[in-house]
């Protein structure tokens, strides 16, 4: 359950953080979540 919620949260927190990013250095959703863990 927790770990749902973890991914659940790091979903959304990647797409806050790619769109206050700049365009040029913008990773993926996915670059993200894989380096979190």
């Amino acid at each position: 359950m927790f770990s749902f919620i973890r991914i659940f949260f790091l979903y959304f927190f990647a797409d806050y953080t790619l769109n206050l990013a700049p365009k040029p250095k913008r990773r993926t959703k996915n670059d993200i979540i894989i380096t979190s863990f």
